[in-house]
């Protein structure tokens, strides 16, 4: 169906097929006209009204494009409010409201146009204020159907990223025009009316519009009798009306199977349902979430063993199976999720999943460091798919319920760490496939069926199977675990042939890997050959490297065919067969075979029974052991003793496929400008076990301030420090990160000083009667070595007498060899003892100039200049970032304290 139907033409589709996929139905898709808003802001400001209501969607400014599910309706008298908030409540008093329907005036109606309600609020009197939040409110008569909340801002605003997730920003305006739609998600009822029922419902699946009322008339014909119609599991009249608030099944039912246990008799009819089910994937993956919500659990392997033979049982049923695996081929089915339990110490080795606190400590100054960074890592569990791929020997039900089974065993199993993982089925297609012959088909319900069976009958069942009172099972099922010549191709390890399935799991796999995930396969029985095939095809395209990737791949091998030829590392796959099992007839599993109480069992009653020495029945008894001893549920996931085996699997598994630490050496690394260190990464799976590859692992300096920028790191984990600075430096992988800290100081500068000193008498005051112009004035030569300058004196020469005082000068020419990229070299000097410059002098060139002088000539004793001591030197590049810093002395820098 065209996503873009009107809601009229959807409702004349009343009867519609649910083998359109989820995502397509009858629904608009949301205008977004023309926005002045200065963001785009988050969908989360779209908020859901009452539980239960009409989806409404606020369109720009005040909201995001946003594609609901469900069908837009521009039917409806919608109400709105607009009123400022308090908190997270209205305060006191509506600003504004709005109506639908000619009785409200232009100013406050709410019209439709382009698929849309829309209404315009003037705002002149409304100033730009960040302080202040609105809130615009939907309802329809006295249900809230949604609201968002915004605030009203000067453009080029830029709100906080934490304020952009609750409110849209509109621009200040005269008029706010706001436009919203209203959607009603469409709602299916499934419709079950076994034989014995008459009805004026059919059995199919109807599409209908929520809110409407659907009524139905069921009665038992003759010859049946406890007639029971349930709507959703729960028993209602026979005759009524149905409210399609929601989805519903509703099940006419005039017999119960008598093998199925008091309180399961839901499952059976949903069974049942998923059998006549238009679209059969989703109504499985609605019976996978609803078994999966169970409370009651007690004996479920056991009641839901019942519940697949009673189908069988009912050939009507039976032969609905193939259609049934026809349709589940290729599908993925969600079983179940959850996060794995944490225990402190649970862990052991290098990692026990608990989240370590990174700590940064800053640089005192970001001129002047004073040391490093202090390092520490990040960790947290990584996610993972724990995918199921049944064999070829189960019905389409007996895979849904054995991933069921493996969810139970994921949920009960000791992770030793807060794990979010999730189980699916990656449905393989089994033995009921049409092609399947009714001999071969017979012997797989013999499998299933056959703890049900007298000893006594079974020689019988054998016989109708096989067309004779020979047993030749065991052949056929070498057949059916080969699949033609699959089995060879994996032990040659080539996919130039190989089942349409083998694909269907690659392409998932590749999915769930660039989503970030982990993928730990459960495999039973051919889905292990499936498996094999599927990762060799992803490794022959270049998308499964495990040195290279950032996902692992680890498998779980439940009676697999073989144990050679995987393409799963080692140290990732454990292998377990119940002995007995018939997948040792292949002689190509050399995995742990374990013993249970069933294979016990199986021995004794082969080997030491009157029974066992008659060559029909010990025939039938072998084959009927060896079968059930195959079975993924009865005999892999029940027993206790396989149950604990399964779960260590799945934990070992894991645990050395997850990366459990990235550290990084040294913690911290102190560099001068110019200079170059290097950090190393070890990746440790959770287990503290070096792992292969690296993750994709990049290294990146964080650079968030000017200074920060100080360092730059390679790919390689190589840091060179540009200029002074400091920041911290991350190995990071896809879900995970190990820091390291960087202290960039300034390089050494080689500093030269040249101190000259002078001296010389400045006239004060001169006497003579003379009017000629006055010869030379002899003045005698002084000198100043650093001492006192507070000395005057008389000189008298040609007539004439004056006061002179001695000045004193200081000349220190400062250089150092060039510092690469160093555009400004500046000198500060300091006096002996002085903590502060006494001036500062810049170049250009690695040399410069500075001197001091006095004091000026006066009648007073005043005390010269003191002599300079220590001069620091520093070069900086064009940016003005410090590159080098040195000392010169010109005197010794006595009583300085030394240089760090």
């Amino acid at each position: 169906m065209n996503p873009k139907q009107t809601r009229t033409q959807c409702r004349a589709l009343v009867i519609l097929a649910l083998a359109i996929s989820p995502q397509f139905g009858c629904r608009d898709t949301p205008t977004a006209p023309g926005s002045t808003s200065p963001i785009i802001a988050s969908e989360s400001i779209n908020s859901p009204g009452d539980s239960g209501s009409p989806e409404t969607i606020f369109l720009a400014p005040l909201g995001p494009r946003h594609h609901p599910r469900g069908i837009l309706d521009t039917t409806l008298a919608p109400s709105v409010s607009i009123c400022r908030l308090d908190g997270d409540e209205c305060s006191a008093g509506i600003m504004a409201r709005f109506s639908s329907g000619n009785d409200a005036d232009s100013t406050t109606r709410i019209s439709v146009d382009q698929q849309a309600y829309s209404f315009s609020w003037k705002t002149r009197s409304i100033t730009a204020d960040t302080a202040i939040a609105y809130r615009i409110t939907a309802t329809l008569g006295d249900t809230t159907i949604g609201f968002t909340d915004f605030k009203i801002v000067d453009d080029g605003y830029i709100p906080p990223p934490l304020d952009t997730a609750r409110y849209a920003f509109v621009s200040a305006r005269n008029v706010l025009r706001v436009r919203f739609q209203i959607f009603l998600p469409p709602v299916t009822l499934t419709v079950i009316s076994e034989p014995g029922v008459t009805g004026d419902l059919v059995s199919q699946t109807y599409t209908v519009r929520r809110g409407d009322r659907v009524t139905y008339n069921f009665a038992a014909d003759s010859g049946y009798r406890n007639l029971l119609v349930t709507l959703d599991q729960s028993p209602i009249a026979k005759r009524g009306r149905v409210l399609m608030n929601e989805s519903h099944v509703l099940v006419a039912s005039a017999d119960r199977e008598a093998a199925v246990l008091p309180g399961d008799e839901w499952i059976l009819r949903d069974a049942r349902a998923l059998l006549q089910a238009a679209d059969k994937p989703r109504s499985a993956q609605r019976l996978l979430t609803k078994l999966e919500a169970m409370t009651d659990t007690a004996g479920i392997l056991e009641r839901l063993r019942r519940v697949e033979l009673t189908i069988l049982q009912r050939p009507s049923d039976a032969a609905a199976l193939p259609q049934l695996d026809a349709a589940l081929t290729g599908h993925v089915l969600e079983a179940g999720s959850g996060t794995g339990d944490f225990e402190p110490g649970s862990g052991g080795g290098g990692g026990g999943g608990g989240i370590a606190t990174t700590v940064l400590v800053p640089l005192k100054s970001p001129d002047v460091p004073t040391g490093a960074l202090a390092a520490a890592r990040t960790t947290a569990p990584e996610t993972v798919t724990i995918a199921y791929v049944n064999g070829i020997l189960t019905t389409p039900l007996g895979a849904l319920f054995a991933a069921h089974h493996v969810a139970l065993i994921a949920r009960g199993t000791r992770w030793g760490a807060a794990v979010p993982y999730e189980v699916k089925l990656m449905y393989n297609r089994s033995a009921m496939a049409n092609e399947t012959s009714a001999e071969d088909r017979c012997v797989l319900e013999l499998g299933i069926k056959g703890d049900w069976l007298g000893l006594n009958s079974l020689p019988g069942e054998v016989a109708r199977c096989l067309g004779s009172t020979e047993p030749r099972a065991l052949a056929i099922l070498t057949d059916f675990l080969e699949v033609g010549t699959q089995y060879s191709n994996v032990l040659k390890r080539t996919i130039s042939t190989r089942p349409v399935d083998v694909d269907s799991i690659a392409a998932f796999t590749s999915r769930l890997r660039d989503s970030g995930r982990h993928v730990v396969f459960v495999m039973h029985s051919q889905g292990n050959l499936m498996v094999q095939q599927a990762l060799s095809l992803l490794a022959a395209r270049g998308q499964y490297s495990q040195p290279r990737d950032s996902t692992c791949i680890g498998g779980v091998a439940l009676a697999s065919p073989t144990s050679h030829a995987w393409p799963i590392s080692s140290r990732h796959l454990r292998g377990l067969v119940v002995k007995g099992d018939i997948i040792l007839s292949l002689g190509g599993n050399s995995f742990p075979q374990v013993g249970t109480p069933m294979s016990d069992s199986a021995l004794a009653e082969r080997t030491g029974s009157v029974r066992a020495r008659i060559a029909g029945l010990a025939s039938a008894a072998a084959l009927r052991w060896a079968l059930r001893l195959h079975g993924a549920v009865e005999s892999y996931l029940e027993p206790a003793v396989m149950r604990e085996r399964v779960e260590a699997a799945l934990v070992s598994s894991y645990r050395s496929c997850a990366l459990g630490e990235v550290r990084v050496t040294p913690q911290a690394l102190e560099l001068r400008t110019g200079g170059t260190g290097a950090f190393q990464a070890a990746l440790l799976d959770m287990d503290g076990n070096d792992l292969d590859g690296r993750r994709g692992l990049i290294w990146r300096a964080e650079s968030q301030t000017d200074w920060q920028r100080a360092v730059r790191v390679a790919d390689d984990g190589v840091v060179s420090a540009r200029y002074v600075g400091g920041t911290s430096v991350t190995a990071s992988t896809r879900s995970m990160r190990g820091i390291g800290g960087v202290a960039v100081a300034p390089a050494p500068l080689a500093v030269s000083v040249n101190e000259k000193l002078s001296a010389e008498w400045m006239v004060l005051f001169l006497s003579t009667s003379q009017t000629v112009p006055i010869p030379p004035f002899a003045i005698p030569e002084t000198s100043w070595g650093g001492g006192p300058c507070s000395e005057n004196a008389e000189f008298t020469s040609n007539g004439r007498t004056g006061s002179f005082s001695k000045q004193c000068r200081g000349d220190y020419n400062v250089w150092t060899e060039p510092f690469p990229n160093a555009f400004t070299y500046t000198g500060a000097f300091f006096e002996t003892g002085s903590t502060s410059a006494l001036f500062t002098v810049s170049s250009l060139t690695a040399s410069l100039h500075g001197w001091i002088g006095g004091p000026e000539p006066t009648l007073d004793l005043l005390p010269g200049p003191t002599p300079l001591d220590r001069i620091v030197l520093t070069a900086s590049d064009k940016f003005g970032h410090l590159l080098a810093r040195g000392i010169g002395c010109a005197r010794g820098c006595k009583g300085w304290p030394p240089e760090p």
